[in-house]
């Protein structure tokens, strides 16, 4: 890994580079089992993380997920994720049925989150917390 950090990358400057620089990598990625990490990914994309500051690794970092997200729904690069230990995320190319389930799985327990949200929102209303937030404002 310290290698990559130190190799000079080209960075995307479109958003279909990062299309293309996003596929180029995951070729080499197809299933769960060759999956990459995020640091690595990041860093093969975009270079070195600390050669930014936090809130560019997070605006870069949200670019690619984004356009993960869109090759899904647009091309054949289906990629997935899922923590491998704590903290530590992998990205992969599905490959198989197990694969798919990763993501599946990941996709049943957004649904569920959305629906805490959907009654959070409504409490929200209902309790008049909006009046709340005003009053934390003005301390």
């Amino acid at each position: 890994m310290n290698q990559l950090l130190k190799k000079k990358v080209k960075k995307p400057k479109t958003i279909s580079e990062l299309s293309k620089r996003i596929k180029e990598v995951m070729v080499k990625h197809i299933g769960e089992r060759k999956g990459i990490e995020k640091l690595e990914l990041f860093s093969k994309i975009f270079g070195n993380p600390d050669k930014y500051n936090e809130i560019q690794v997070w605006w870069l970092w949200d670019k690619i997920r984004k356009q993960m997200n869109w090759l899904r729904r647009t091309s054949n690069c289906f990629i997935a994720s899922r923590q491998a230990v704590p903290g530590i995320w992998k990205y992969f190319v599905i490959k198989c049925y197990r694969d798919a389930n990763f993501y599946i799985d990941n996709l049943n327990r957004n649904m569920k989150k959305m629906k805490s949200m959907q009654k959070k929102a409504a409490k929200y209303t209902e309790d008049g917390k909006w009046m709340d937030f005003v009053e934390e404002m003005k301390e």
